[in-house]
């Protein structure tokens, strides 16, 4: 067994840490690395993209890897080798922080085929690979002008397409026989390059478009397609399967309107920290040409009011958004197109027919020049025999994703061939979201594999899969957005938390509804802009207690019967999808980015499952203030007529029921035997007739327009109390639903009402008890959407975490590897100057800096002494060889390894490749 030694400086603002690796697998971006000069300085990004043999490639294949320079510092992607493989895409990104007025800074780039073995010192086991056009040359020296991103070459004669003007990609091929290779790569810094909204796509790419052959011809026309580099962009090619024969005929095509949603979900999103553009992401949907065909039907997509037939250009910019993005810039054609059915379809990697890799290695199908940019999606039937009806999967990090509606009939035709069509709206557009939000690097907890957190308000969550409950926006179709809690314990539950540090709330979405799904129960549910009850008892304790407007003390627990997706009692994460730092959309750096056997899957949910979270979603949910209704509501407060009056329709938009049993009439403080009222004088008293008991004899409300919201404060000028019950009912008097609330002496005590599914046509207030309804304050409206003001950024620390750790490669055979990860404690970590023992567990504030330092020599456990090598930065960058202080500016999710080698020649095979 040999082994090396990796300190691993791990910063986890939110995402878990995947010890197998050596990255977190919820990492986001890269912080930059910041060695602190006089001068004032720009990241530099030299990113490779491709790699092909071109003299005599080996029937094997290469294990291609980059190594070179950056003023004078140490790079190499040695780590994520090609895997015998003689043509690769790799999107290797080496980036380090240069002087901003440097004018000829000494760039190094070179290429190699690895040949096994470890790099130790004095020693290079890999082949060097010629990438210079000159015979006495094999590795190129550029010379870059940081101030105006021009950039040259020492070579006496031109690559195969001439010295790269500013801002474009160079390609350079070798002519040392027999190993030399064709590479392209680019170099950028601030305005001239680089990918300074961290999309994955070069900023040079998103101006001038991507050579991906290196012919001279612009292969994919991003600028054409609306790409912007100071926007966060997301290619997407949807292909859909096509069963056209009787029995059974069907087809799975997107319906147009399932997109509408999830383009404005992404556009309306709130994400901080990036560059200039203020907007969300913006998606961009190639279906070809499925939308241009003859029957095709209007959608309003930019919100103008006017449908529009066709392909939809959302933001109303020139540029289609959803439909044929155009063909690629040497006249191929573009993506989007029917896909005969197959049963099954999955991410098997075992080439077959049924394997999802194989269709999308079919140049006919999605075509090999987009793969640095676009994720691939498959509308099919089902993923196979023992799970069947799920309604899709996608890679975690990745850029491929099934959506597998066949056991799902919308009970729609197609325009365009009349076929039955699988799967409606919203069970499209939700499973579509969900699974993009896997490659984007979301999970069914967000940051970890926990479903069902009624804290987890997202797609994401499954109980939310198919929209949010309660958000009205865009369907309800969103990630989470807010975090007011890092954590909550199920087994010490607070219903006091509004009035403590803790704030409860979570999430200021009007309407947004905490869920759980609890076997096939009913979910429990209740607002998230209300102290909760989560014992279901605030009206048995009147006042005080452990529950209801008292808030005097917490809940010691909950009743025993309650279990988050019947699970034990447990901690669970909250997890803020937009804003935590593990949403990622650089895929192209990812392992997932190589088709085949896919690196990781999880389980997604079934028709059966569907049903029963569907079933146990809350019709309407209850409202404990008038601020939760739209600012243009409609509010009677009862003191413009005189006490006594009997009011029917002299107030606009409602009518009170006056019939043989009750007469509505307005009373004073002296009628209510002295107890006020939320606005004196009057409130509006339910009168029994011919009385004296209102027992059964509710107080009705008729609208005439139905609403959304209807709320008012109740009470009963007596000393019981009771429950009170408000019910809801459609247009055709069929109950939507109804919640409670306490029944108190005074008029004073708001119970409302919001309906998740048909407008609120009339209402019924309700007593158990022989005393009459009595109200104040009457508030409705029909405000589809409350506008919320956007969330603000956290202010809080980050969270970071050190450990070292022994890291050991075992050599099986020629194929296998394992991976043994030792933990070792008490190994010294310096921090901003301060020496802590692994492992450690600090805060930092938000984009300030930390230093650190790594110990010049440690001891494995073995007795071996090892000596420091280099740092690496994510997965991206090997730096600093025999830089022992490296300075970091924290501003999303960040790993730093300090690397050691043993000093004795060892063998240690690669465990990473990419």
């Amino acid at each position: 067994m040999f082994s090396i030694i990796s300190l691993l400086l791990v910063f986890l603002f939110v995402a878990p840490y995947d010890s197998l690796v050596g990255v977190p697998s919820g990492l986001a971006y890269k912080s930059a690395v910041v060695p602190r000069s006089a001068q004032a300085l720009t990241p530099l990004t030299i990113t490779v993209m491709r790699v092909d043999a071109h003299c005599d490639p080996e029937a094997s294949g290469q294990d291609f890897f980059a190594h070179g320079t950056i003023d004078g510092v140490d790079f190499s992607s040695r780590d994520h080798a090609g895997d015998d493989d003689n043509h690769i895409q790799p999107s290797w990104a080496f980036t380090y922080p240069v002087d901003e007025g440097e004018i000829a800074l000494p760039i190094t780039l070179g290429i190699k085929d690895m040949d096994g073995g470890w790099p130790l010192i004095n020693v290079d086991p890999d082949d060097r690979v010629d990438i210079h056009p000159d015979a006495d040359k094999t590795s190129l020296s550029i010379t870059y002008n940081v101030v105006n991103g021009l950039w040259t070459v020492d070579m006496g004669a031109p690559g195969p397409v001439g010295d790269p003007p500013p801002g474009r990609m160079g390609t350079f091929r070798g002519s040392l026989n027999p190993d030399c290779a064709e590479i392209e790569f680019d170099i950028g810094t601030g305005a001239f390059g680089g990918d300074r909204d961290r999309d994955g796509l070069l900023d040079n790419w998103e101006r001038f478009g991507i050579d991906s052959d290196g012919d001279g011809d612009i292969d994919v026309d991003l600028p054409a397609m609306g790409a912007d580099p100071d926007r966060q962009d997301i290619f997407v090619e949807v292909d859909w399967m096509v069963q056209p024969n009787a029995p059974g005929a069907h087809t799975h095509e997107p319906l147009q309107a399932a997109w509408i949603p999830i383009w404005h979900a992404f556009d309306e999103a709130t994400v901080f920290g990036w560059i200039v553009d203020d907007d969300g992401p913006k998606l961009h949907i190639d279906t070809g040409n499925l939308y241009l065909q003859p029957g095709g039907v209007a959608f309003d997509c930019d919100g103008d009011g006017i449908g529009v037939v066709g392909d939809m250009d959302c933001d109303n910019d020139g540029i289609i958004d959803i439909g044929n993005l155009g063909a690629l810039g040497d006249g191929t054609p573009g993506g989007g197109n029917a896909l005969p059915e197959t049963q099954f379809l999955d991410f098997l990697g075992d080439g077959t027919p049924n394997d999802f890799y194989t269709v999308k290695a079919n140049p006919a199908n999605f075509n090999p020049l987009r793969a640095p940019v676009f994720h691939y999606a498959i509308f099919g039937h089902d993923l196979n025999a023992a799970q069947a009806g799920t309604s899709g999967r996608a890679e975690i990090f990745g850029n491929d994703i099934l959506v597998t509606m066949g056991a799902r009939n919308s009970g729609l035709l197609s325009p365009y061939n009349n076929l039955p069509v699988r799967g409606t709206q919203i069970q499209q557009a939700g499973t579509f979201m969900h699974e993009l939000g896997h490659n984007l690097n979301l999970r069914h907890g967000g940051g970890d594999d926990e479903n069902f957190k009624p804290i987890y308000i997202s797609v994401m969550n499954w109980d939310h899969q198919f929209g949010i409950v309660g958000l009205r926006q865009n369907q309800g179709l969103d990630y989470s957005n807010i975090m007011a809690i890092p954590w909550f314990d199920e087994s010490d539950l607070d219903e006091c938390c509004f009035n403590t540090v803790i704030d409860c709330k979570l999430d200021s979405r009007a309407n947004v509804a905490r869920v759980w799904t609890i076997g096939a129960n009913p979910a429990l549910q209740f607002s998230t802009s209300s102290n909760p009850d989560w014992n279901g008892d605030n009206f048995l304790n009147p006042g005080g207690g452990d529950d209801g407007d008292g808030c005097d003390t917490p809940n010691a627990s909950v009743e025993t019967n309650f279990r988050h997706s019947g699970m034990q009692l447990s901690i669970l994460q909250y997890h803020d999808d937009w804003n935590g730092g593990d949403m990622r959309f650089d895929f192209n750096h990812s392992p997932e980015y190589a088709d085949g056997a896919p690196q990781e899957m999880v389980v997604e949910m079934t028709q059966a499952q569907e049903n029963s979270i569907m079933a146990a979603r809350p019709a309407v949910l209850k409202l404990f203030s008038p601020n939760q209704f739209c600012p243009s509501r409609t509010l009677v407060h009862f003191d413009n007529l005189p006490a006594g009056t009997l009011v029917t329709n002299q107030y606009p938009g409602v009518q009170f029921i006056d019939n043989a049993s009750v007469d509505p009439i307005l009373r004073n403080q002296a009628g209510r035997g002295g107890a006020v009222t939320i606005s004196q004088p009057n409130s509006l008293y339910g009168k029994p007739q011919p009385g004296p008991s209102s027992a059964g004899i509710p107080l009705t409300m008729v609208f005439t327009t139905p609403m959304y919201r209807v709320g008012m404060y109740i009470g009963n000028g007596g000393t019981l109390n009771s429950i009170a019950a408000l019910r809801a009912y459609d247009t055709s008097g069929t109950l939507i639903g109804e919640v409670r609330g306490r029944v108190p002496e005074a008029v004073t005590e708001f119970l409302g009402v919001v309906t998740l599914k048909q407008k609120i046509a009339a209402v019924q207030l309700d007593y158990p008890i022989s005393d009459a309804e009595e109200i104040d304050n009457l508030v409705f409206d029909a405000c589809e959407n409350i506008p919320q003001p956007p969330p603000t950024e956290p202010t809080t620390p980050f969270d970071y975490f050190a450990r070292a750790e022994g890291v050991a490669w075992v050599r099986q055979n020629e194929q296998n590897v394992d991976i043994v990860i030792t933990p070792l404690e008490a190994v010294p970590l310096t921090l901003n100057g301060v020496i802590h023992n692994s492992p450690y567990d600090g805060q930092i504030d938000r984009n300030s800096d930390l230093n650190l330092q790594a110990p010049l020599v440690v001891i494995d456990p073995g007795g071996r002494r090892l000596v420091f090598h280099h740092w690496r930065m994510e997965e991206y960058l090997n730096f600093g060889n025999g830089q022992l202080s490296i300075t970091v500016t924290v501003d999303h999710n960040a790993t730093f390894t300090a690397v050691y080698y043993p000093t004795q020649n060892s063998y240690l095979p690669i465990i990473m490749r990419h």
